[in-house]
C-alpha cells in the first residue's frame, strides 16, 4: 500500500502542476493542452516495479502483481493514449482486486471512448474471463458495472433492471452507488417523481453526500420547487462550498430565480474548480443563450462536446443557438446529432422537424415524418400533434388536420386514441428515415420554447420541451373542429365544439359566441329550405293525383283549388275553381256545384 501511495501521489502532483501551467497560459476557462510532465518517468518506474516491459506486456497475466500499482499504471497509459494496453492492465488490476470501483470507472471511460454498447463490454469481459481472468466471471460487481455503463450509454431501463435485481438488492441493500444509478436512470427517463424519491432517500441515509446532488437540483429546478432547491443549496454550502457540485446547485437556484448573471458566475466557479465538469459547461451555455450572448454560448456548448461527444444536451444547445441566429442548416445538423444520440426522445425529433419546417428549408414531408416519429414515441407535451394539425391545415389537408386536432383534444381529455394513424403522406413515406430529408411541401415555421429537464438552467433554453397543452392551448383545435364540422354540414358536432370553446374565456369566448350564432343561423336557413322543398314536393304530388282522378291527359295538367264557403249570406255553397290549362285550352269543370261559382283560368304558356 505504501508503494501505491507513493506512485499515486506522484501522479496527482503532476496533474496539479499541469493544471497550474494551463491556467497561467490561457486562464481558468481557456482551452490549452498541457501534458503531465511526470508521466514518462512514472511509467518507466511502474513498469520496472511491476516487472513489465514493452516487449512482454502481453504476457503480464502469468504472474500475480499488485492490483493497485496496475491501476496507477493504467491511468498513466490512458493519459498517454495507449488505450489498448491500458484496457488489459485494468483488467488484470480488477482481477486482483475486483472491488476497486475507481478502476471500473476508468474502464467505463475507455468503453465510452470506444463507443461500446453494454453487450460489447460484457462480451469483452466474458472473453477475457474465460481465457485468463476467471475471477471476474461470476463476481457480483460485474452486474453493478454493467448497470453503471447502461446509464452512461443512456440504456436507462436496462440500468434500472440490473440495479434493482433481487440478487443485487440482496447483496447491496443499502449501497448508495446502486441507488444513485437507479435515481439517475429515472431522472434520464424524465420520471421525476421516482427520481426525487430515490434522491431524497440518499440524502436521508447520507446527509453529507454531495455526489449526485447536482442532478437532484435539476429535478427540483424542473418542478420549480424553489424552497427545496434553496434548502439543498444551503446544505451543500455548509458541507463544502468549494466543490463543483455545490457551485452548480447554487447556479441552478439563481437560474430558477431568473438571475441569469449570477447563475453564470456560479457555473464559472464550478468550472474553475473542475474544467472538465460537463454539466457546468452545458448549463452555462443555456444561461448565456438566455442572456443573448450567442458567441459565448456556442463556445460553452463546444467545450461540452469536446469533453463528451455523446452528450446530446450540448448538441441540442448548439442547434438552438443556430436556430436563434436563423441559420437553419447548421441548426438541423446539430439537432440531427442530438436525435441520433437520443433516438427515443420525442423532443429531439420535434426539434429536427422544426428545422425542416423552417422558411429556409421548407421540407415539409420530412417534417411530417419527424413529427410522426415523435408521436409514436409518446410525445409527453403534445407538441408533435399540435404541429401536425397546424402543418396539415396550412397545406389545406383539412381532413388530416381535423384528425390531429381531435387527437390533441383526446389527449387533453385522457381518451384512449390511436395517435399513430398514418395519413396518406405518412403512408407514402413509410420506411424512410426521418433524418434523411426529402419532401417539398410548404408550411410556416415555428419557434421552440421550453426548458431542459435533463440539465436544468434557463427556462427558455432547457430541453424539457414546449409547454404542455392545456385547455387554452386547445382553443385553436376547438375553433378549427367547430368550423370544420360546420363546413361539412355536421351542425350538432360543430355546436358541441363551439360550446366547449365558451369555457376558455377571453377573446376565444367571443369567437365562440360568433361561431354559435353562425351555426344556428345556418341551421335555420337549412330548415327553411327543407320546409320549402317539402311544400313543393307535396303540391306536385297533389296535382298528379287530381289529373289522374279527372282523366286529364298528361299534357293538360290542371290544378283545381276549391275555396271554402262564401262569407256572404244565404248559406249557399260557393266555390271558386282555378283551372290551369296548358296551351290556353279550357276544361269544362265548373259544373261541380249546384250553386254558381267563379272560374279563373291561367294559361301556363304565358
Amino acid at each position: 500500500m505504501g508503494r501505491f501511495l507513493h506512485y499515486y501521489a506522484r501522479y496527482l502532483a503532476g496533474e496539479k502542476q499541469r493544471e497550474e501551467e494551463r491556467i497561467e497560459r490561457v486562464g481558468a476557462l481557456g482551452r490549452c493542452e498541457v501534458p503531465n510532465k511526470q508521466l514518462p518517468a512514472l511509467e518507466v518506474d511502474l513498469r520496472r516495479e511491476l516487472g513489465l516491459h514493452h516487449s512482454n506486456h502481453h504476457h503480464h497475466h502469468k504472474q500475480c502483481r499488485d492490483p493497485f500499482l496496475l491501476y496507477v499504471l493504467s491511468l498513466v497509459l490512458i493519459d498517454t493514449k495507449k488505450t489498448t494496453e491500458a484496457r488489459l492492465i485494468l483488467l488484470e488490476s480488477l482481477a486482483g482486486y475486483p472491488c476497486n470501483w475507481s478502476a471500473w470507472l476508468a474502464f467505463q471511460g475507455l468503453a465510452k471512448q470506444e463507443r461500446w454498447t453494454v453487450p460489447d463490454a460484457r462480451g469483452f469481459l466474458s472473453e477475457s474471463s474465460n481465457h485468463s481472468l476467471p475471477s471476474l466471471r461470476s463476481h457480483w460487481i460485474v452486474d453493478l458495472f454493467m448497470a453503471s455503463l447502461s446509464l452512461e450509454v443512456l440504456d436507462n431501463n436496462h440500468a434500472i433492471k440490473l440495479a434493482t435485481d433481487a440478487t443485487m438488492v440482496g447483496l447491496l441493500p443499502t449501497s448508495s452507488s446502486r441507488e444513485l444509478i437507479v435515481a439517475s436512470a429515472h431522472y434520464q427517463l424524465r420520471q421525476y417523481g421516482e427520481a426525487q424519491e430515490f434522491y431524497e432517500r440518499l440524502m436521508e441515509s447520507d446527509p453529507y453526500r454531495i455526489e449526485g446532488c447536482d442532478c437532484f437540483s435539476n429535478i427540483l429546478y424542473t418542478q420549480e420547487l424553489l424552497p427545496e432547491l434553496a434548502t439543498l443549496a444551503r446544505r451543500l454550502v455548509s458541507i463544502d462550498k468549494y466543490r463543483p457540485e455545490t457551485q452548480c446547485v447554487v447556479g441552478n437556484y439563481y437560474s430558477l430565480r431568473n438571475d441569469h448573471h449570477r447563475a453564470v458566475a456560479y457555473y464559472r466557479r464550478a468550472l474553475r474548480l473542475n474544467p472538465h465538469y460537463l454539466s457546468a459547461w452545458t448549463l452555462m451555455g443555456h444561461e448565456l443563450l438566455e442572456l443573448k450572448k450567442v458567441g459565448a454560448a456556442v463556445e460553452a456548448y463546444r467545450r461540452a462536446v469536446d469533453i463528451d461527444p455523446r452528450d446530446f444536451r450540448a448538441w441540442y444547445g448548439l442547434g438552438m443557438v443556430y436556430e436563434l441566429m436563423k441559420q437553419q442548416y447548421y441548426a438541423l445538423h446539430y439537432f440531427k446529432k442530438a436525435a441520433q444520440l437520443r433516438p427515443h426522445d420525442a423532443r429531439m425529433w420535434c426539434a429536427v422537424a422544426q428545422s425542416y419546417e423552417s422558411d429556409q428549408l421548407k421540407m415539409y414531408d420530412a417534417a411530417i415524418r419527424c413529427y410522426h416519429r415523435a408521436v409514436t414515441l409518446d410525445d409527453p407535451d403534445g407538441v408533435a400533434l399540435s404541429r401536425l394539425a397546424k402543418l396539415h391545415s396550412d397545406l389545406n389537408d383539412r381532413d388530416e388536420a381535423a384528425h390531429y386536432h381531435q387527437l390533441l383534444l383526446d389527449r387533453l381529455d385522457g381518451v384512449s386514441s390511436n395517435p399513430t394513424k398514418a395519413p396518406a403522406a405518412a403512408t407514402a413515406a413509410a420506411g424512410l428515415d426521418p433524418l434523411s430529408g426529402g419532401g417539398g411541401s410548404r408550411s410556416p415555421t415555428f419557434e421552440v420554447e421550453g426548458d431542459d429537464a435533463e440539465a436544468g438552467g434557463a427556462p427558455a433554453a432547457r430541453i424539457a420541451g414546449t409547454s404542455t397543452v392545456d385547455l387554452e392551448g386547445c382553443s385553436e383545435s376547438l375553433l378549427f373542429l367547430s368550423r370544420y364540422y360546420l363546413d361539412e354540414g355536421k351542425f350538432a358536432q360543430a355546436e358541441a365544439y363551439a360550446t366547449r370553446l365558451l369555457d376558455v374565456g377571453g377573446a376565444d369566448r367571443e369567437r365562440a359566441k360568433i361561431l354559435l350564432k353562425e351555426i344556428r343561423s345556418t341551421v335555420e336557413q337549412q330548415d327553411v329550405k327543407s320546409a320549402a322543398t317539402a311544400v313543393g314536393v307535396g303540391m306536385e304530388v297533389g296535382s298528379t293525383t287530381m289529373d289522374t282522378a279527372y282523366g286529364l291527359p298528361q299534357q293538360q295538367q290542371t290544378m283545381m283549388m276549391m275555396t271554402g264557403p262564401s262569407m256572404g249570406g244565404g248559406g249557399a255553397d260557393t266555390g271558386n275553381v282555378y283551372t290551369l290549362v296548358p296551351g290556353g285550352a279550357q276544361s269544362d269543370v265548373s259544373d261541380m256545384s249546384a250553386d254558381s261559382g267563379s272560374e279563373l283560368s291561367f294559361d301556363l304558356c304565358e
